[in-house]
């Protein structure tokens, strides 16, 4: 492996280094001609006598001569370039770890106070398989570096996992618990929730997460396996010798230097919870995968799963072999017999220690820990809820549990079962058995709605609220599912949910032949939710209907109004989305109470809402329209492709497939008519709605009228397309980086902002200057898309001209494209104009603001004169880029049409006769006639060339400047406006209000 500093010597010659900064290169002596009187001096000005570095010595010269003055001065630039290019890097990764810290999923982490009972294993219990685990964990020379820890449903693989990971000690690297019940189940937050654990550990680490995300600014919104190749597997991977020698691998140097040779561990915990197997399979291929491609790895690898038959395939594949430990939690074997007694014992004995007054030193009797322990058989997790049924502080009644235990123990029958779930099943009908039947019901809906709708909004107090439950009903109503359940006291109600201590309870009650009389009625809780939700969102309506009575708060919480309102607010933001979603799990002829509900409701509510809860109301309309009461809908069919109107209530999200979502609404669907939807619900209101599939826009019938529409133009490169997925938030997706030609076409996208929500449009136009397509093409495009919103009376907001400051002056295309600018935009929109300048990181600071001035003062000047500010792109982040357009967004009322607009819209010119195509003409003459002339003075070339190879080039380069000649001569005949119509142009009376803007040619 190559050392630290040979690394970072290579690294620094790949042009890391400033031309200032000091090298050992040796200096080069050339004889000095005779009467060459030229002299050597030094950066200050001040000759140089060669005489007193080398006496008696004449007739030479020496080239790049450093003095010692300058070489300390050169030594001292370096290394505070040196520093700079340090700050910068752990700038960058603190930035990158900010922007993990808002994708990772904190519930999901070791010590989270989400996670609420955390399971742990007794000092006693599982000592051998935590014992084999810990000398695998830290041996370095294992050759296996994926450990799969399978069982059964409660057997107590969470708790080896979190004992090992507490017991591991600084060997522990990252974590991830998943739990499908708390909604630790997204495979999306996975990587960047174990990204962030190990940059917070390792500061080597930080360092290469924080130069990978400036590289790829859209590391964090790509695919899991993108990102778990280029920020885990790539940089633990020990053998360097194979990778190029850059700023990364020599940061990988860095990191396994540190890590000393010691293992890091990494546990998932629960992968079957995980959302969708073929996510769950990704994980174990590309852990796998890691593995086998460097078996001298430093990470390990603990996943602990359900035995399922899909990751039992996955951990007997291919990948696997060789690489993966098998470890299994037995349920009836001796060490878990012994661990349940172990179990059941200290669990006793803290029954006593908490009763100390009532309960004797020989409670319980040993004959009945043996009855427990016998119908356990080894199954810890059945254990460990007896032991929390018993000491149900709830029932406060050991003995009495106890015996209600023992009885029911002893009717369920001997426990030869087939099932490791049996004893579970058995517990929990038990559990459930205990409830009064009057609030059972009650409690069965808790339970549904935590199951079904369970989210991050569900908290105590939302959830009693919006089942119309006060405080000490919903306290007394789970007061005998403690054992199962884990509810916060009430004084973390509104912050805290309940939550199931396993998902082995969720199944149980999902599952008919399991659950039998005690079986969730799904169908119920979904009827209950719709009706529910209705009412709730009744407090939105603008017109409340007399029918639909709003439901009052149950357990308000505070003493004050402002208090109320919070809670309201709270519980109606949570029923928008499970309202909606309920009603597409409602049969298709729904109850006619259902529909009179709907009929009577006011769909006059606010819709600034999230992607998802917009996508969740869009199939609500779809599953209206597909049922019985479809007549509540009327579908324009007839003007499909239009835009929206203002009174339009807008619904836009991103469907996977706009096709079939658009198949129940039109009988013969044309290419378009999935990307917008026009609609009228018939119910008391009549509110009419425009479902709008996409946030990119295709097509004109997915702009509205209300829209506020921002332009981004300037030359090819200048960064139209990063600064877009700036304020999009999806780094790289159009851009990459932020150079280079990416937009070919008008790409318009929806930006979500904070306070005008979906109603920003981005539009990203290519530059006049396109390698692949020609300047009237361009224009073509801009004025085409231009004149279709114009039309539709939706107007520009405003414009951002972006410009590189690292250009040195504003000449050839930077001139040109400001030049055809100013002839597009005209005088009178110049002030919605921003001129934005770019790429302040690539340049000098003082440099970058010199440039600036004179840009002001010189080739900006003419658009600073009629309104048109100027501002600068500080950073690369989405704070910074809204910074710079909310101006314009805020005052798009304002917007003025460009002049293209006019032309071509009010006047009814032709792209040819606008101010901006004359000038295109105009630039197509000159390169004609610099073709023209060109081809003249070739021939005579040829003629006086006496070398051959030189003469073939100069034919070669005739017949392509011919080509070019015949082409731009098409280009100026279609062009060219005939003269009677230039005579009709010259004497028309109508007049654009606007006037071309002319950039002065300062001679650069």
């Amino acid at each position: 492996m190559s050392s630290p500093g040979s690394l970072a010597e290579t690294a620094t010659q790949d042009g890391d280094i400033p031309p200032s900064a000091p090298t050992d290169q040796a200096q080069i002596v050339w004889p000095r001609r005779e009467g060459d009187h030229s002299d050597q001096s030094s950066s200050n000005g001040q000759g140089t006598n060669t005489t007193n570095i080398l006496p008696g010595a004449h007739d030479f010269k020496i080239e790049n001569f450093i003095s010692t003055g300058d070489r300390a001065r050169k030594a001292e630039e370096y290394e505070k370039w040196k520093k700079s290019e340090e700050d910068e890097r752990w700038r960058k990764a603190e930035e990158a770890v900010q922007r993990l810290d808002a994708k990772r999923l904190p519930g999901a982490m070791l010590d989270s106070e989400e996670r609420g009972y955390i399971p742990r294993c007794n000092e006693d219990t599982r000592r051998t398989l935590r014992g084999h685990i810990m000398e695998w964990g830290q041996l370095d020379a294992v050759v296996e570096r994926l450990l799969w820890l399978s069982g059964p449903a409660g057997v107590g693989k969470s708790a080896v996992a979190q004992t090992v990971a507490e017991e591991i000690g600084r060997i522990l690297g990252a974590v991830f618990f998943f739990s499908r019940p708390n909604n630790r189940d997204d495979p999306n937050v996975v990587i960047p929730t174990l990204v962030y654990q190990l940059a917070v550990l390792l500061p080597e680490y930080k360092l290469i997460v924080g130069q990978r995300f400036k590289e790829d600014p859209s590391i964090f919104g790509k695919s899991p396996r993108s990102q778990f190749e280029s920020l885990i597997s790539e940089p633990f991977l020990p053998d360097l010798s194979h990778r190029p020698l850059t700023l990364l691998s020599y940061l990988s140097e860095q990191l396994l230097t540190s890590l000393l040779h010691r293992p890091l561990l990494i546990v998932l915990d629960g992968l079957d919870e995980c959302k969708g197997r073929g996510a769950q399979r990704e994980f174990v291929e590309m852990i796998a995968c890691h593995a086998q491609k460097d078996k001298y790895s430093r990470l390990r690898w603990m996943i602990c799963s359900r035995p399922e038959p899909h990751l039992t395939s996955a951990f007997t594949s291919k990948y696997c072999q060789g690489i993966c430990r098998y470890e299994k939690l037995e349920v009836d074997d001796d060490e878990a017999q012994k661990d349940v007694l172990r179990i059941l014992k200290a669990g006793f004995a803290d029954i006593r220690e908490r009763y100390h007054d009532d309960l004797g030193d020989d409670w319980p009797h040993e004959d009945h820990i043996g009855i427990i322990a016998a119908r356990a058989s080894g199954h810890h997790g059945f254990a460990s809820f007896i032991i929390r049924f018993i000491g149900d502080e709830e029932y406060d009644n050991p003995p009495s549990q106890l015996k209600v235990c023992l009885e029911f123990l002893e009717c369920a029958g001997p426990s030869d079962h087939v099932s490791p779930l049996h004893s579970l099943d058995l517990l929990y009908t038990q559990i459930l058995s205990d409830i009064p039947a009057a609030i059972l019901p009650t409690a069965q809906l808790i339970l549904g709605l935590l199951i079904l709708y369970g989210n991050e909004r569900l908290t105590t107090l939302v959830h009693a609220n919006f089942l119309g439950l006060d405080r000490a009903a919903f306290y007394s109503t789970l007061r005998r599912l403690h054992s199962v359940v884990l509810v916060p006291p009430a004084f973390e109600a509104g912050t805290r949910p309940i939550q199931i201590y396993h998902a082995s309870f969720s199944d149980y009650l999902r599952d008919k032949a399991r659950a039998k009389e005690f079986v969730l009625d799904e169908g119920a809780v979904h009827l209950y939710v719709a009706n529910r939700g209705l009412q709730w969102l009744s407090h939105y309506c603008k017109e409340p209907s007399d029918q639909q009575a709003s439901p009052e708060l149950t357990w308000p919480e505070g003493p004050t109004p402002s208090h109320t309102r919070t809670v309201l607010d709270s519980v109606c933001e949570f029923a928008f989305a499970p309202c909606w979603r309920a009603f597409t799990q409602v049969p298709k002829s729904p109850p006619s109470t259902l529909v009179s509900a709907l009929e009577n409701f006011d769909f006059n509510i606010p819709f600034s809402k999230s992607e998802d809860e917009f996508r969740a109301f869009a199939y609500f309309i779809q599953w209206l329209v597909s049922s019985d009461a479809k007549t509540l809908v009327l579908v324009d069919r007839k003007h499909p492709n239009k835009p929206g109107k203002k009174e339009e209530v807008a619904i836009i999200w991103n469907e996977e497939d706009p096709p079939t979502f658009a198949k129940p609404f039109f009988n013969n669907a044309s290419c378009t008519d999935h990307l917008s939807i026009h609609l009228q619900l018939r119910t008391r209101t009549q509110t009419s709605f425009h479902l709008i599939t996409s946030t990119d826009i295709k097509d004109m019938c997915q702009l509205r009228e209300d829209d506020i529409l921002i332009a981004f133009m300037g030359l090819t490169g200048t960064g139209k397309s990063y600064f877009i997925d700036l304020l999009t938030g999806q780094n790289g997706r159009r851009a990459g980086d932020s150079l280079g030609s990416v937009t070919s076409d008008i790409l318009a996208t929806r930006a979500r902002h904070s306070e005008y929500g979906d109603r920003v449009v981005l539009v990203d136009t290519p530059g006049f200057d396109d390698t692949y397509r020609s300047d009237m093409e361009t224009l073509t495009l801009i004025g085409d898309w231009l004149g279709r919103t114009y039309k539709n009376d939706i107007k520009l907001g405003g414009i951002i001209y972006l410009h590189r400051i690292t250009d040195n002056r504003i000449a050839g295309s930077p001139w040109r494209n400001l030049q055809m600018f100013g002839r597009l935009c005209g005088d009178l929109a110049a002030a919605r104009v921003i001129i934005v300048s770019t790429m302040w990181d690539r340049v000098a600071p003082e440099s970058g603001r010199r440039r600036e001035a004179e840009n002001k003062s010189g080739f900006w000047k003419c658009l600073i004169d009629r309104g048109s500010k100027v501002d600068r792109l500080r950073s690369g982040t989405m704070q910074e880029a809204w910074r710079v357009i909310n101006g314009l967004i805020e005052t798009a009322e304002q917007g003025k049409a460009v002049l293209l607009q006019e032309e071509i819209v009010d006047l009814g010119r032709k792209l040819n006769e606008t101010a901006a195509g004359k000038m295109l003409h105009s630039d197509l003459q000159r390169l004609l006639h610099y073709q023209k002339e060109s081809l003249k003075s070739l021939p005579a070339q040829v003629q006086k060339s006496d070398d051959l190879k030189q003469t073939v080039q100069l034919e070669r380069e005739w017949e392509k400047i011919q080509k070019q000649f015949e082409r731009t001569f098409k280009k100026i005949n279609t062009m060219t406006i005939p003269k009677i119509r230039r005579l009709m142009l010259h004497f028309s009376s109508t007049r654009t209000l606007s006037r071309p803007i002319k950039v002065a040619d300062l001679g650069y």
